[in-house]
């Protein structure tokens, strides 16, 4: 039997607060890590930190150096 493709965005980061979204559109998947990646710049920004992120299509990172912030996202094309 064969599935219906679908992406998964997984969203690993410091505090635990971990995520996975399923989405039927690759573009849909990219548009939701790169929104999170944006919030979590901005939020990183307004509480004073100096970050480094970097981003392609299937994943994105964002850290502050010499500290225990980061987050990364990553999609998986899976099947359901």
């Amino acid at each position: 039997m064969n599935g219906n493709k679908c992406y998964v965005l997984i969203c690993n980061c410091y505090s635990g607060d971990d995520s996975v979204s399923v989405f039927w559109n690759e573009a849909d998947a990219y548009k939701c890590m790169i929104e999170e990646l944006e919030t979590e710049i901005t939020n990183l920004q307004n509480s004073g930190y100096k970050f480094e992120s970097a981003e392609n299509d299937v994943s994105a990172e964002l850290y502050v150096p010499d500290s225990d912030i980061f987050f990364d996202w990553n999609i998986e094309e899976s099947t359901i």
